[in-house]
């Protein structure tokens, strides 16, 4: 088995309410392939409601996280397999059983897990990769939000603000670029101006 070691919030890139997204369906075609490769990829979420149900079916196993030892650097946490019903879609989470004392099966519901060397590694990654999708949305949003402003703008408050910086109006492109509008408008008002 090959591990991959792919440090991503899942819940950022995967929300449930983004709906065939492209990252969702990237994703989908990422696990689908993984799984025929026996590829192994960790991905953090802070609940399954989060992300969208075709990802959902598609993970092989969830660790949920009950606490942690600080002092003696384990964790302790809850392992459940995934069994996905492909006719009726229906999603069962399957505690492991292994051999207890005396040779008896037993169903794990606790186990330990102590701290890798990779950890704090792992950690630093996923918190760059959080830090830069909220970046990104958030200037993305200022985008949007500076785009809605200009497209309020009125002919007159265009001419204002041209006229305050000097502006070539004869410059049909360069006016359009600077404001962010349309030719046909830039023609609407290089013909306020002529009169």
């Amino acid at each position: 088995m090959v591990f991959l070691h792919i440090p991503k919030e899942l819940s950022l890139e995967m929300f449930s309410r983004d709906f065939q997204s492209t990252q969702n369906k990237t994703l989908v075609h990422l696990m689908t392939v993984y799984r025929t490769m026996n590829l192994l990829t960790l991905v953090t979420c802070p609940g399954l409601h989060f992300i969208d149900i075709a990802v959902r079916r598609l993970l092989s196993a969830v660790v949920e996280t009950i606490g942690v030892n600080r002092k003696e650097q384990i964790n302790i946490f809850k392992y459940k397999r995934i069994q996905a019903n492909n006719l009726t879609g229906e999603i069962r989470y399957i505690f492991p059983r292994v051999i207890g004392q005396h040779g008896v099966p037993v169903v794990a519901k606790k186990m330990v897990f102590k701290k890798s060397r990779f950890a704090d590694k792992y950690e630093k990654r996923r918190k760059d990769y959080a830090k830069f999708i909220s970046k990104r949305s958030e200037d993305q949003l200022l985008y949007e939000e500076h785009k809605e402003a200009r497209r309020r703008l009125t002919d007159a408050d265009i001419i204002k603000m041209g006229n305050k910086e000097g502006i070539d109006w004869k410059k049909t492109s360069k006016v359009s670029a600077r404001f962010g509008i349309a030719r046909d408008r830039v023609y609407r008002i290089q013909a306020t101006l002529s009169v």
